[in-house]
C-alpha cells in the first residue's frame, strides 16, 4: 500500500522571526547584522519551523496565523544554508532556492535563547546526518579494534577523589588546631545542562539517571561523613534550576524537570544531614536578573526549600558561577541595556525580597573569570570568552550583608567547551567570534586560556 502524505518531525518552532532584505556579501568578509540598517523594520515577520521528512530538512518561513508559506529552505548539512552573523549571536544569513534561483535573507530572533535552541536543532540534525551517511560496518569496527601503533587511553584515571581533599583538610586542620572548610560543586544531574551540548553529564534520565544520581549523592554523604572535622561547603548544580525557569520551550529541558526538581530536593535533604552548607545555584544577573523572571526564580528556589522540609544547612543561593559578570559596576556593560540588573549586586538586591517559605536570603557570588567587562557581544556568550581575566579575589569583606563570600568557583584554566565543529559535543557558542579559539573538549585543561586569565587579571597578580 502506498503512503500518499509522507510523516514529518517538526524539530525546532520559532513563534516569531524577523526577516531582512540584506546587502551583497563583500569580498573576504562575513555578514553583520549592523548592516541591514533599521532591525526594528523587518521586511516580513512570522512563523519559522524546523520540518525533517526522509529526503532531508528544511528551513519554513510561515504565517504564524494562516500557515501561509513565505520562503523555504532545504538545509543539507554537506552545504549549510544557515551562516552565523560576525556580530550578534541572534542574527543568521539564510540561503533561499527556487527552480535554480538562489537568494540570500537575513533572519532575526528576539531572544538569544531562541536562538540558541534554533543552532542546537540544526546541530542535532547534523549530527544525525553525518551517523546515516557514515555507519561504521562490522569490517570497520574490527579494524578499528585491530589498528596498530600504539593505543592511546582517554579514560579516567584512578586519582585523588573528594575523600582524598577531606582527609588532607582534616590532618591540616589538627595541626593547625582549626577546622578547614573545603568548596564543592554538586554537578551531575541527570540530562544536565538540559539547553547546552558542552557539559552533557554522564547521567541520562532515560537510563536510570535519577537513581544514578541519588547514588552519587549517596557517595559524597559517605565520604563527608568520614570527617566531621571538616567544614563542607557546596554550590548545587550550576545552570539546572535556572534552566526550569527560561528554558522549558526546550523539550529536553520539560523532560528533564522533574528529575531536576527531585534530584535537587534529594541533595539538600541528603547533604544536610551531614552538615554539608549549601547554596543552590541561582544563574546570573543577565538569566534571571531580568524582571521576568526574578519572581518565577524566587518561587522555583522556595518551593523546592520547602519541599525539601526547609533544610537547615542551606544557606542560600550562588550566582554569577562560571560566568564572567561584574559584582558592581558604575559603567554598566552595553549588552546589559535593557535589564536594570545590570550586575550581581542589583540582581542579588532585587531577588533577596522575593524568597518565601523562610528561604535564607544569603548569596555567594562567582568573580574568577570577571576581572574584564565589556568584552562579550551578547550577555549570554558564556564559552571561553575571549579576553577574560580573572577577577576580585575570594573574600568574606563583601560590603553587603546579602552576600556571604566572594568566590572563584569555576576553575580558571578548565574549558568550556571546544571549538572542534566535529566534536559530538560542539556547541555553537564556543564558534561565536568572542569565544578563545583552539579549544580544547569542555572540562580539558586548556592552558592558553589560564595563561590569558593570568595576564588579564584584576586586581593584577
Amino acid at each position: 500500500m502506498e503512503v500518499e502524505d509522507e510523516i514529518e518531525s517538526i524539530l525546532y518552532i520559532a513563534r516569531e522571526v524577523s526577516v531582512y532584505r540584506i546587502p551583497p556579501l563583500k569580498a573576504n568578509e562575513g555578514h553583520r547584522a549592523n548592516d541591514w540598517g533599521d532591525l526594528a523594520q523587518p521586511l516580513w515577520k512570522g512563523r519559522l519551523r524546523i520540518i525533517e521528512k526522509s529526503k532531508g530538512a528544511a528551513l519554513q518561513f510561515e504565517d504564524g496565523q494562516t500557515g501561509e508559506l513565505f520562503a523555504r529552505a532545504e538545509y543539507d548539512p554537506s552545504r549549510p544554508s544557515v551562516d552565523a552573523v560576525l556580530d550578534s549571536s541572534r542574527y543568521f544569513v539564510v540561503r533561499v532556492e527556487d527552480a535554480g534561483r538562489k537568494a540570500y535573507i537575513g533572519m532575526g530572533f528576539a531572544e538569544r535563547a531562541d536562538s540558541f535552541d534554533f543552532n542546537v536543532a540544526l546541530q542535532d540534525y547534523t549530527k544525525r546526518s553525518k551517523a546515516k551517511l557514515n555507519p561504521e560496518t562490522e569490517e570497520e569496527e574490527a579494524s578499528i579494534q585491530l589498528s596498530t601503533g600504539p593505543k592511546k587511553d582517554y579514560s579516567l584515571k584512578e586519582g585523588p577523589n573528594l575523600g582524598t581533599y577531606l582527609a588532607d583538610a582534616s590532618a591540616k586542620g589538627k595541626a593547625a588546631g582549626t577546622k578547614y572548610l573545603v568548596q564543592i560543586v554538586v554537578y551531575d544531574l541527570p540530562d544536565r545542562d538540559c539547553a547546552a551540548l558542552a557539559s552533557n553529564g554522564e547521567f541520562s534520565i532515560a537510563n536510570n539517571g535519577l537513581a544514578n544520581y541519588k547514588n552519587y549523592i549517596d557517595q559524597i554523604v559517605a565520604q563527608v561523613k568520614a570527617y566531621p572535622d571538616v567544614r563542607v561547603v557546596a554550590v548545587i548544580e550550576p545552570d539546572s534550576l535556572a534552566n526550569l525557569v527560561t528554558n522549558l520551550n526546550v523539550a529536553k529541558c520539560a523532560n528533564a524537570q522533574s528529575a531536576y526538581q527531585a534530584g535537587v530536593i534529594y541533595a539538600m535533604q541528603q547533604l544536610n544531614t551531614v552538615g554539608v552548607y549549601m547554596y543552590l545555584d541561582a544563574g546570573h544577573a543577565g538569566w534571571l536578573g531580568w524582571p521576568a523572571n526574578l519572581s518565577p526564580a524566587a518561587q522555583l528556589f522556595s518551593s523546592l526549600y520547602q519541599q525539601a522540609g526547609s533544610p537547615s544547612f542551606v544557606r542560600g543561593l550562588a550566582t554569577d558561577v562560571a560566568n564572567y559578570n561584574s559584582l558592581t559596576t558604575s559603567s554598566p556593560d552595553p549588552i546589559t541595556s535593557g535589564d536594570a540588573n545590570y550586575d550581581e549586586l542589583l540582581y542579588i538586591t532585587a531577588l533577596a525580597p522575593l524568597l518565601t517559605n523562610g528561604f535564607p536570603a544569603h548569596f555567594i557570588v562567582d568573580q574568577g573569570r570577571s576581572g574584564v567587562q565589556n568584552i562579550r557581544n551578547q550577555w549570554g556568550d558564556w564559552c571561553n570568552v575571549l579576553g577574560a581575566g580573572f577577577g576580585m579575589r575570594p573574600t568574606t569583606n563583601t560590603g553587603s550583608s546579602l552576600i556571604d563570600s566572594i568566590v572563584w568557583v569555576k576553575p580558571g584554566g578548565e574549558c568550556d567547551g571546544t571549538t572542534n565543529t566535529s566534536s559530538p559535543r560542539y556547541d555553537a557558542h564556543c564558534g561565536l567570534s568572542d569565544a578563545t579559539p583552539n579549544a580544547p573538549e569542555a572540562g580539558s585543561w586548556f592552558q592558553a586560556y589560564f595563561e590569558t586569565l593570568v595576564k588579564n587579571a584584576n586586581p593584577s597578580l
